[in-house]
């Protein structure tokens, strides 16, 4: 039978150093065949997707010039659309493709974003924006945005898929105190556009904000595996940690108002390219 729900995250395509760039050879269709396989697996007449939930940072539009990144993750819904029945379109945006978000907005409502009441908790049906840089034209299934969280029920369960970006330590650094989305959104939008997204125009401060990200990933993981391992434990960082935890409690609790402790609830995000291998005994959140 048909998948109800896939997600996926992070595939940063348009970004001329990834796997998934659409130059030969052309991991993006083996990318593609995989996904294709999962969704397949039933065997039956009703295989596909019912809602694909693109978690964030799909197009890379702080990497890679932003007509690549379209042209990419056209490329990708084009080839994924030929092998699999796709339902529905949920995209939601992050921090490296943030600026979408910021046009679809604008294209919605008519004004420039800081006027743009509210900033979070949005659904749109078919952006403009998306609509004509990503989606391609012979798709005829649903297609929505929101920001930055969606939120599906399924039986008795509840699934939370957010990118992650808002209740990472390094963004809640930049907003510091905060009590709500919309104030959060407020505190760190105007990085997200300038560093993120208006920072690689400038070629200089591109290629220095390159060099200080290289150097201190390369310290970091000097420190935190000074032998390099060879396995997946070895050579990752805990998903959990304490302060992802305490973030992520904050978000839920304080920000989304939800009950962590009552209701059935599963949190999916991306944002930290870890994919899970590291995962502590309670899995509660």
């Amino acid at each position: 039978k048909k998948i109800k729900v896939m997600a996926l995250s992070d595939l940063h395509l348009g970004e001329p150093e990834g796997l998934l760039y659409n130059n030969p050879p052309n991991i993006l269709d083996i990318f593609v065949d995989k996904v294709s396989k999962i969704a397949k697996g039933g065997g039956g007449i009703e295989d596909g997707i019912e809602e694909l939930v693109l978690i964030g940072d799909i197009a890379d539009l702080s990497e890679a010039k932003p007509e690549d990144a379209y042209a990419n993750t056209m490329d990708f819904l084009k080839a994924l659309f030929k092998k699999v029945h796709v339902d529905k379109v949920v995209y939601i945006p992050g921090n490296h493709d943030h600026h979408l978000w910021v046009e679809m907005l604008e294209s919605h409502y008519g004004k420039g974003y800081k006027e743009c009441t509210p900033k979070t908790g949005v659904s749109i049906n078919r952006p403009k924006p998306l609509m004509e840089r990503c989606i391609p034209t012979d798709y005829k299934g649903g297609v929505e945005a929101y920001y930055p969280f969606y939120k599906v029920r399924i039986d008795n369960s509840i699934f939370l898929f957010d990118h992650g970006h808002l209740f990472s330590s390094f963004l809640n650094k930049q907003a510091g105190t905060v009590s709500c989305l919309e104030e959060i959104e407020e505190k760190t939008w105007e990085f997200m556009e300038s560093i993120w997204f208006q920072g690689k125009k400038a070629p200089l401060f591109y290629r220095l904000r390159e060099m200080a990200y290289d150097w201190g990933r390369w310290a970091s993981l000097r420190v935190s595996h000074p032998t390099r391992g060879v396995s997946f434990k070895e050579d990752s960082t805990p998903v959990f940690d304490d302060g992802l935890r305490n973030g992520v409690i904050t978000y839920l609790e304080k920000m989304l108002k939800l009950s962590i402790y009552t209701d059935d609830l599963h949190l999916v995000f991306g944002h930290t390219h870890y994919g899970g291998r590291v995962l502590k005994d309670d899995r509660k959140i």
